[in-house]
Parts: C-alpha cells; structure tokens; sequence
C-alpha cells in the first residue's frame, strides 16, 4: 500500500484479520525522520483508541484492511500526546509484534496470547500512556497527518 496520501486514508473504516470492523481512520501519525505515514489513528463509537500500525495494510474502496485483530487494537497503549514518543513507538511496535520495538511485556515475541488485557488494566496510568478515551484535540482542532 502506498502510504503517502494521509488524506486518502482519513474517514476509512478499518477491519482486523478476523473481519471485524475496528473504528474509522481519525489521523494519520507520520514517522519523524522520514515522512513516511506509519500509523492510522482511530475512532470507535467517538472515542479515540490507540494507534493501528499501517505495515502491511490494504485500501479496498472505502475500507482500511490491517494485520491486526480487535484485542491488539483493544488493547495496545494509548500515547499520552498526539505525537509519539521514541518510548511510546517502541512500546507499540513492540505490542505490535513489530521490528523495532525491543522488549516490551505486551508484545507478541513467541507468538502466543498473553495476559496483556489483564496488564494493561492493572498498570493503567503507571506507564506514561493517556486513558482511553482521550479526545483528539491538536492545535489546529483537524485530525489529519500528525508527526510521530
């Protein structure tokens, strides 16, 4: 997928590997160094949720198809900011089961499940990251492309 056009990705409805709808793109988070859009930020039912990696994702009309289910989604750290820490991308990368994150409680290292659901309940607010539900309020009050 080519992701240079934040704009084309704005408003899409994304689904997970099991088919289920998991929000609407909201914003779109640029990587620092390189431009390059890298996560899409979503919406369900008004409230934001963490960012959703765009790596191997694939535009099909007005739908976003990401690699990832509904409990990653569910369960991945919320940043504290609209731009994303190195410690924040680390952490998602990493919950993500992607290159790049290091080591990190949530991630999926040896492909098994977890008691992610459980941690992240249990340390919620301990670990640098906003509570769900925080609102997308940039400086212009737009969603759109925001650096990581």
């Amino acid at each position: 997928m080519d992701h240079t056009d934040a704009d084309a990705l704005v408003g899409k409805i994304v689904i997970g590997t099991g088919g289920e709808e998991l929000g609407t793109v909201d914003a779109v988070l640029a990587e620092d160094e390189t431009g390059e859009l890298e996560w899409a930020v979503l919406t369900r039912a008004g409230s934001p949720t963490a960012p959703v990696p765009l790596a191997g994702s694939e535009i099909d009309g007005d739908t976003l198809a990401v690699p990832h289910d509904a409990h990653a989604v569910r369960t991945a750290p919320v940043p504290a900011a609209e731009r994303l820490t190195p410690g924040e991308r680390a952490a998602l990368l990493a919950h993500y089961g992607l290159p790049g994150g290091g080591e990190h409680p949530a991630g999926r290292h040896s492909g098994r499940e977890d008691d992610r659901a459980e941690r992240d309940e249990v340390a919620a607010g301990a670990d640098g990251f906003a509570a769900a539900g925080r609102p997308d309020t940039g400086e212009d009050g737009v969603p759109g492309v925001r650096s990581a």
